[in-house]
């Protein structure tokens, strides 16, 4: 099953994913907001992030591959200033990109 999106489908489509997992509401988050220092996500709320992009997009992300996309090398502070809706948007564009190659 390929899923494609235009930018604003997939940013739209990653935000109401955010909001529901951090039960929050849409129009509080936009794409320069820290998802942990600004959004107050915790572990449990990123790995229920993760487990419905999979679903909803048919995707397969590693354990740690937020991490190494967005952070490698990065202590933990400076990927928490990193790990932006932005950030995830932007990370999820390419592995759809990827998956479509493939």
């Amino acid at each position: 099953m390929d899923i494609q999106f235009s930018k604003e489908e997939l940013t739209q489509r990653l935000i109401s994913i955010i909001s529901g997992a951090l039960r929050i509401s849409q129009e509080k988050i936009s794409p320069e907001l820290r998802i942990v220092s600004d959004l107050d996500a915790e572990s449990l709320d990123i790995l229920d992030m993760r487990f419905t992009i999979e679903q909803e997009l048919g995707l397969n992300i590693g354990e740690h591959e937020f991490i190494e996309t967005i952070g490698k090398g990065m202590t933990a502070e400076e990927f928490l200033d990193k790990f932006t809706v932005s950030s995830l948007i932007d990370f999820t564009e390419e592995r759809l990109k990827t998956k479509a190659l493939v």
